[in-house]
């Protein structure tokens, strides 16, 4: 039965698309001397909005009604603490950042009795952080006092100077005596190195590596899994955090545990491939294929000297991939379709009946990269220290934030001390179940859903134009930041102002740029063509757009002769019944 619900939670976790993905960089492999990390929030039912928890002072008695982050259902309410700090997005004015990615784990560690909910304990944290290690101790305060109410996460949380990863989960139903009600393990990244998390546990063995690796983690999380029989390791040092709270591998998990594998952390080695080159990651090829369990990605990797280091910009297109150039490249087969496409519609786990030479049925899988189509929103935090130095000024950390496909959508800077949001990024004109044109989700859902129609034709159109803002909003925020300083260092409050002011332009600016994008997109390829305007005509030339380049072959291939051309054909008793066709006869087909 355990197997069982493990393996359904795993296929629900897909089924309704909560997956996300992290992706990080220390400043020490950043090309511009700063932490980042990625997330992208993927889930069918998130609408892209910017969420903003104004600072404030509040009286002792005051409580926090809690509802849950995805369905809006009361949990309960816990108390609010005296003061809380300005959050915007996922980011707050100390520069802190949390990300997270859900991977399940054993059902039996839900707490239904939890107040607190993964999105709730992300944003409730950032009101009240000052820093990545204050973070950590927050939220597992909360959990233990209140409850966890989610299944198994990872949470990247940052600062200026570190980035942490941490795997937590729930205990269960409380038993009725007192003690924690989480389990956990954080461990910070190397500086230097690169790491992520993809709806699958990275924590292996706990507190090993000490002169490298700085750890936090539950005093029970070895005792715990003993209890419970899944684990029988004598210490922490041979203890699978993985292996006991998320299994992927040994009896009545292997299934779930190989498409786990490979749906989860593929993203990661396509990611650690991108920057490290291919080579360095072959050798985990059989473990991403899942016919090795044991060859295990490793948490972080190092980049070492001669390899370039990680801009802004790489990261963004990290945060697009689909395998392209990898051994699970989705362009090539014909699930791709006549324009290459790299989607796929859902389910990504499927049963296929094939012939060889019995029937026989058999499950595959669709391999799902970083960049999705049901992305709610994205973002790259650059954790940023303020800095007046003349050509190098710095107002601070930025949020690139983006609704929608990471892939096709434009990362809007976004500074996390802002007096309000732009009106296009929140719900003022639309949601999930209403359209509006003034609504950046919604047009980057246009712009996206339209180059996927015909995506070897479009994406390089749709790209052209991605990285055409990116340069202008990379050149706008340096002069931004240089005027904010000034600003900043005589009158705060005139400061802060200004960078909401320019937050407010700029993603007006991405909202009338991918709108136009849309339309002239729209005017000129639709009905398989593309509409070349020719100046003093009234109607434009006309040219088909091409197929990839073996689909015509794959046709044939699938049908053999159903649709030979006529003048091809012979008799079935072997004459030649080729019809004779005047030169000058014009078809019009």
């Amino acid at each position: 039965m355990i197997s069982f619900l493990y393996f359904y939670t795993f296929l629900n976790l897909f089924k309704n698309s909560f997956a996300c993905t992290n992706l990080i960089v220390t400043k020490g492999a950043s090309a511009e001397g700063h932490n980042m990390f990625t997330y992208s929030a993927d889930a069918y039912q998130l609408f892209g909005d910017l969420y903003h928890f104004p600072a404030g002072d509040h009286p002792k008695d005051e409580k926090i009604k809690i509802y849950d982050w995805i369905t809006d259902d009361y949990y309960g309410e816990i108390p609010q603490v005296e003061h809380t700090y300005n959050v915007v997005g996922n980011m707050n004015e100390n520069n802190v950042a949390i990300g997270e990615t859900t991977w399940g784990g054993r059902e039996e560690c839900i707490d239904t009795t939890g107040i607190i909910d993964y999105g709730n304990l992300i944003y409730i944290t950032l009101q009240r952080a000052k820093n990545a290690r204050d973070a950590i101790d927050i939220m597992v305060n909360l959990c233990n006092t209140y409850g966890y109410r989610s299944s198994g996460e990872s949470f990247t949380i940052a600062d200026l100077d570190e980035i942490w990863v941490m795997d937590l989960i729930g205990k269960g139903k409380p038993t009725g005596t007192a003690g924690t009600r989480v389990v956990y393990v954080a461990q910070k990244i190397p500086d230097g190195s690169i790491s992520g998390h993809a709806n699958l546990p990275r924590t292996t063995t706990v507190g090993t590596e000490k002169e490298t690796i700085t750890w936090k983690y539950s005093d029970d999380v070895l005792k715990f899994a003993k209890e419970k029989g899944w684990s029988n390791a004598d210490s922490l040092e041979h203890f699978d955090f993985t292996d006991a709270y998320c299994p992927i591998k040994g009896e009545g998990f292997e299934e779930a545990g190989k498409s786990h594998v490979r749906q989860c952390d593929g993203r990661i080695w396509a990611f650690f491939a991108s920057v490290l080159g291919e080579e360095a990651m072959n050798i985990y090829n059989d473990y991403i294929l899942g016919r090795n369990m044991d060859n295990r990605l490793p948490f972080s990797m190092k980049v070492p000297d001669g390899i370039k280091k990680v801009t802004l910009n790489d990261l963004m297109n990290a945060m697009g991939h689909h395998f392209e150039g990898t051994i699970l490249d989705p362009t090539k087969d014909i699930g791709a379709g006549q324009s290459s496409s790299p989607y796929r519609n859902r389910p990504n786990v499927y049963e296929a009946t094939v012939s060889d030479p019995d029937p026989v049925t058999q499950k595959y899988v669709h391999d799902r990269g970083a960049g999705q189509q049901q992305t709610g929103w994205s973002f790259v935090a650059q954790l940023r220290p303020k800095s007046s130095a003349h050509g190098a000024a710095s107002a601070g950390s930025v949020l690139w934030f983006a609704p929608d496909d990471a892939s096709l959508s434009i990362h809007i800077p976004i500074y996390p001390q802002i007096n309000y949001v732009p009106s296009c990024l929140t719900r003022d004109h639309a949601s999930s179940q209403m359209f509006s044109m003034n609504s950046v989700f919604w047009v980057n859902n246009l712009v996206a859903n339209w180059v996927y129609q015909n995506y070897e034709v479009l994406k390089p159109v749709a790209k052209a134009k991605q990285q055409e803002m990116r340069n202008y909003f990379r050149a706008s925020l340096r002069q931004a930041d240089a005027t904010a300083m000034s600003l900043l260092s005589r009158d705060e409050k005139v400061g802060k102002e200004f960078l909401t002011q320019m937050c407010n332009v700029w993603a007006e600016k991405a909202l009338t740029e991918w709108r136009g994008l849309f339309e002239e997109m729209f005017r000129v390829y639709f009905d398989g063509a593309r509409h070349n305007t020719i100046k003093g005509k009234k109607i434009p030339s006309v040219d088909f757009l091409p197929p990839r380049s073996d689909w015509y072959k794959l046709i044939v291939d699938e049908t053999g002769d159903r649709f030979l051309w006529p003048e091809e054909q012979t008799s079935t008793n072997g004459s030649d019944t080729k019809p004779k066709v005047s030169k000058k006869m014009r078809l019009v087909l």
